[in-house]
């Protein structure tokens, strides 16, 4: 759900999509995410942990998790209410004109 931790850490120097070096385009567009997602009083990561779960097919969620830390993290996200209108504006259509 992190997409290779970029969803997760933000767009930080050294962050990774689809398991390389996150791009320009990629680092902006998970820039204008996160702003969403500070706009809202959430963090992002909890926007993408609890995305898939909004989708009726979706039964189940699994994370990798290296450390215990991270396994501590991600239960806390869960305990972040996103409202289920917020997932409209991750639409990635909304995303690009936001770049402009």
């Amino acid at each position: 759900v992190f997409n290779s931790g970029i969803l997760a850490t933000g767009p930080v120097h050294g962050a990774h999509f689809d398991y390389q070096p996150a791009s320009k385009d990629i680092l902006d567009r998970v820039g204008a995410m996160e702003r969403i997602a500070g706009e809202g009083g959430y963090p992002l990561a909890a926007a993408a942990f609890q995305f898939p779960l909004h989708e009726p097919v979706v039964a189940s969620v699994l994370t990798g998790t290296a450390k215990p830390a991270n396994l501590t993290r991600n239960l806390e996200l869960l305990d972040i209410k996103v409202p289920a209108a917020e997932f409209a504006k991750y639409d990635p259509y909304t995303i690009v004109q936001q770049l402009g």
